[in-house]
């Protein structure tokens, strides 16, 4: 699959604004509704993970750089990637460093703790 997120920060944005939260409000799993028949038939599913996990939601080091910034709050989307089997996520992109490099390792460990691979970054952290 290519690149995937759960678009928390577009739904955080519509909730300031007064617009539903769609992740809140209907599920984390609504974002691949979809796919899950795909997912459940694949031998083996890698796909372009954009975003780190951050929770609690903190303020990226980026916020006046950066026009778009992708984050997950790992307690409600890393359960739905492990649900769907996901096996591999690729984090070569240019959104894993969104909240810099401690929320990329994080991540990647959060990844490891699912029982989901992580490769494109973080094979070397000094």
């Amino acid at each position: 699959m290519g690149d995937t997120d759960f678009g928390q920060s577009y739904q955080d944005r519509r909730k300031l604004r007064g617009q539903e939260h769609i992740l809140e409000n209907r599920s984390y799993g609504q974002a691949f509704h979809h796919f899950e028949a795909l997912c459940k038939s694949s031998d083996i599913i890698i796909l372009n993970y954009e975003g780190p996990f951050v929770n609690p939601y903190i303020a990226s080091p980026y916020k006046d750089i950066k026009e778009y910034i992708h984050y997950t709050d790992h307690n409600a989307g890393g359960p739905v990637l492990k649900d769907l089997g996901i096996d591999m996520v690729s984090l070569a992109n240019n959104h894993s460093l969104d909240f810099g490099l401690p929320y990329l390792y994080k991540s990647i460990d959060h990844f490891n703790e699912l029982g989901i691979s992580s490769i494109g970054a973080g094979a070397k952290r000094d």
